[in-house]
């Protein structure tokens, strides 16, 4: 049977639920689903990962909306973070007095969304419907690294052993301590 993969425009909020509730693998490797529909805008899904809260927002139609909807998701976990502790005793207590780790899949990724992750850590997800042999399929790709690092800073410049000599001589530097400090600037 040939395999007919188009491309299946845009699917149903409901749809896209359904995909992410059945390929949760393909997100996160060790995973346990703990609640199916929070009571938060959204309705995003809570997952145990390894030990860990993670909180799974998305939106079939509009990234900001994902992002936003997951932040304050975010927010109302912490607030709730005493019931849930007693409601899913597996992950230690102490972990949902953190904010938990926060996922966003959306179509498009709103403008910032990559800076706001530079300072929590979001795990990025752009997706495109597809239907393969008349079934919907979502294709997940991840949006840079899963946690943005700051630049690197540009090393300092060395001096050259030379201009190190000549200074250790004008601060009167004995030749041991011109060397111990030479030799620091080399490596």
């Amino acid at each position: 049977m040939p395999l007919r993969i188009q491309a299946a425009g845009a699917i149903s909020a409901q749809a896209l639920r359904d995909a992410l509730v059945e390929n949760l693998e393909d997100i996160v490797e060790d995973y346990r689903l703990l609640e199916a529909a929070l009571p938060y805008p959204g309705a995003p899904l809570l997952l145990d990962a390894g030990e860990r809260p993670l909180l799974l927002s998305y939106d079939a139609e509009d990234g900001a909306r994902a992002l936003f909807q997951g932040l304050a998701a975010v927010q109302s976990l912490r607030a709730d973070a005493d019931w849930l502790a007693r409601l899913h005793p597996a992950i230690p207590a102490t972990h949902w007095n953190e904010p938990p780790s926060l996922a966003v899949i959306a179509p498009a990724l709103p403008a910032g969304a990559e800076l706001i992750n530079l300072g929590m850590g979001l795990t990025l997800f752009t997706f495109r419907a597809l239907r393969v042999n008349g079934e919907i399929g979502i294709l997940l790709e991840a949006v840079g690294d899963t946690r943005l690092k700051p630049p690197a800073r540009e090393p300092a410049v060395a001096p050259r052993t030379g201009a190190a000599t000549a200074g250790a001589a004008k601060l009167g530097l004995s030749a041991e301590e011109s060397a111990f400090f030479a030799d620091l600037l080399e490596n």
